[in-house]
């Protein structure tokens, strides 16, 4: 059975979110109602205040990096262990992660019915191949992200390779191009595209996700009464 999974933890510093446990509840709901193949929806978080007692949910492993580049930022370096092969008898067999800000506007069977092992959004940063939002893949495909990463070197040297951001930087470097894509095509898009592009309550012809990258989030009361398409499917 596919996994549908989202991390939650406690920010180490300062974050623009303050993800919740109802952003959990609401991202399980429209999985719930946008995917008609069967799956169980699973947070792997160090707080499960909030959530759903009907949300599995699994203990968050320890961050290998808690700051970057000689930097203390928020980063993401806690997803990298879903690489690891371990992740068969942790999550399952073959899980797909979501980030917790996103809108979910349409059925999204066809795009985790797929028989890749492997398969990632589309980068939404020119200097980067893919951004990590999205995540489709047999446990263990890509296991060399995980095996190679060193909390000590890794870090800089995809920053230093021109790969921007935390797990997906490096992911870009040990990756490299050509994997399979989640793209417009398929209906994914970031907010700030469909912001620019298209009438407030308007969204692209056969929109699935909406990702909220930068600082936006979808729980913002303002945005959601500007965008009627966010209250009528953020729920």
């Amino acid at each position: 059975m596919l996994k549908i999974i989202c991390f939650k933890w406690r920010p180490q510093f300062y974050y623009r979110s303050k993800f919740d446990g109802e952003s959990v509840n609401i991202l399980r709901n429209m999985v719930r109602r946008n995917l008609k193949i069967p799956h169980e929806f699973i947070c792997i978080t160090d707080d499960a205040t909030g959530i759903s007692t009907d949300i599995k949910t699994i203990p968050l492993w320890e961050s290998p990096v808690l700051g970057f580049g000689g930097i203390q930022k928020p980063n993401c370096y806690a997803r990298i262990k879903a690489f690891s092969k371990e992740m068969a008898g942790v999550i399952g067999d073959r899980f797909c992660w979501l980030d917790l800000d996103c809108v979910i506007t349409g059925d999204i069977t066809s795009l985790l019915s797929g028989d890749e092992t492997f398969r990632i959004w589309e980068a939404t940063n020119p200097k980067n191949f893919y951004n990590g939002s999205m995540v489709l893949m047999d446990a263990g495909a890509r296991q060399r992200v995980w095996q190679d990463f060193d909390p000590n070197t890794s870090p800089q040297a995809a920053n230093n390779a021109g790969f921007i951001g935390s797990d997906q930087a490096w992911i870009c470097h040990k990756l490299g191009n050509g994997e399979a894509l989640f793209t417009r095509e398929d209906g994914v898009f970031t907010y700030r595209e469909v912001r620019n592009n298209y009438k407030d309550n308007y969204l692209p012809p056969d929109s699935k996700i909406i990702f909220f990258t930068g600082k936006f989030n979808p729980w913002d009361i303002e945005l959601q009464n500007r965008h009627s398409w966010i209250k009528r499917n953020y729920f």
